[in-house]
């Protein structure tokens, strides 16, 4: 029972640590990939997506 309870506690801790860093690099990722849609036109638009899939 205490190993779980190590466990989740680690995991919770370097969940939350991860959650702040990793919000804070996708919010950037995510503002830098607005920027660079906003430029495209329709056409590299649907081509990006045609390569997503």
């Amino acid at each position: 029972m205490l190993d779980w309870t190590w466990l989740i506690l680690g995991l919770g801790i370097g969940f939350c640590m991860g959650w702040k860093i990793g919000r804070a690099t996708a919010f950037g990722w995510a503002i830098r990939e607005q920027k660079r849609i906003s430029k495209m036109s329709r056409e590299e638009l649907r081509e990006e997506r045609e390569k997503l899939r």
